[in-house]
């Protein structure tokens, strides 16, 4: 699997996201690109000391270096926001997207953009499958439920799995990933979706 996570929005768990989806996938064979010129997922990973490669790669020619990564099952690719030629770059290099999206009417509002390019991509790359990630979630409150529901009837593939608000994942960078939490929902449903 060649999964990217994106959102154009800042803010949403990508990083997060993608720090723990590796983690899961770790006994399998991965490696981390880091795509953000901030480098957020290489400094987790080198603090926490992590077990599995991960790559600095901050720019537009990442679905040109992917295949590099030859001796990895797995490949993950965390993605910087706003920044259209990388995000392109690793939606391209990608057969799996995971948007995160936190249930509020702002990032509902501005996933519209990030939708609009996932549109553009997919001319160039036909086998990217998207999905979307609520993040950020408290239970049983209206706006997850609104956002869910809003998404799925506008034709979107929303996990069944979601990572709830959490002040474990809030102060989980740079910590090693001892517990995936909800995130192994999250990697057992990719892996299925994916076969």
């Amino acid at each position: 699997m060649r999964l990217a996570l994106s959102n154009l929005k800042g803010g949403v768990g990508k990083t997060t996201s993608a720090t723990y989806i590796t983690a899961g996938l770790a006994d399998e064979g991965v490696t981390l690109i880091d795509g953000d010129p901030q480098g957020s997922a290489l400094r987790w990973a080198e603090r926490a000391d992590s077990p599995w490669l991960t790559v600095a790669m901050p720019n537009k020619t990442i679905h040109r270096q992917i295949d590099r990564f030859t001796d990895t099952r797995h490949i993950v690719i965390d993605t910087p926001p706003g920044d259209l030629g990388i995000v392109t770059s690793a939606l391209r290099a990608a057969d799996t997207l995971v948007i995160p999206v936190q249930p509020t009417t702002a990032d509902m509002d501005q996933l519209a953009e990030t939708l609009a390019l996932v549109e553009d991509v997919q001319t160039m790359n036909d086998d990217l499958q998207v999905f979307i990630l609520l993040s950020r979630v408290i239970k049983n409150t209206r706006s997850r439920t609104f956002s869910r529901d809003a998404l799925t009837e506008s034709g979107h593939t929303v996990l069944a799995s979601e990572v709830p608000q959490s002040q474990s994942l809030a102060l989980a960078h740079g910590q090693p990933i001892s517990d995936l939490g909800a995130y192994s929902d999250v990697v057992a449903e990719l892996k299925d979706l994916t076969k």
